[in-house]
């Protein structure tokens, strides 16, 4: 769900059955777990907005069978945490418990070193990469400004300094003055 939503750990952690529209195929994100100085508390999403981000299809059925597997024990309780091994999902995972196992997952199918927050960074990549509109991946992100994206991103823009270059030809060819002349 990291690599698909973009979103970072403590806001998956957070993730209430109430968050997520089972029948639209979308989360909302509403808070983020960290750790405390007394243990994880519940604190506003880093930009102190919530923010929706739409599942793909693969996503939106792991999801589905996910809430299968636990509805019985989180029935009439939408408050219960989707990451959680507490049968009334009252207590979310651990964030360091979450990380050791990405880590473990992460060797067991022999890739190389990286972290969990990564996947946030493939998925912005990934999508200016395949031309996803800036304003779209910056939402998903949730940047509290659109001129983020680019700026932590701008290397995944594919063939950016090449159209500038063609622009700013075709820009002065267009008011006469002559290039390529020594």
């Amino acid at each position: 769900m990291a690599a698909t939503t973009g979103a970072r750990r403590g806001q998956l952690l957070a993730l209430r059955w109430c968050d997520i529209d089972l029948d639209r195929g979308a989360l909302h994100f509403q808070r983020a777990l960290v750790e405390g100085p007394e243990g994880p508390v519940l604190v506003p999403t880093k930009t102190r907005r919530p923010h929706q981000v739409a599942l793909d299809p693969s996503t939106h059925a792991l999801v589905i069978d996910r809430y299968a597997q636990v509805r019985l024990s989180v029935a009439g309780s939408p408050g219960a945490f989707v990451f959680t091994s507490d049968p009334t999902g009252e207590r979310p995972w651990l964030s360091n418990r979450v990380t050791k196992q990405f880590i473990d997952a992460r060797r067991r199918v022999g890739l190389g070193h990286f972290r969990l927050h990564d996947l946030r960074h493939f998925m912005a990549t990934e999508m200016l990469n395949a031309g996803v509109p800036i304003p779209i991946v910056s939402a998903r992100l949730a940047h509290a400004r659109a001129s983020t994206t680019p700026n932590v991103y701008a290397h995944a823009v594919p063939g950016g300094d090449q159209h500038a270059a063609r622009t700013i030809a075709a820009i002065l060819a267009a008011q006469g003055v002559p290039l390529g002349q020594g």
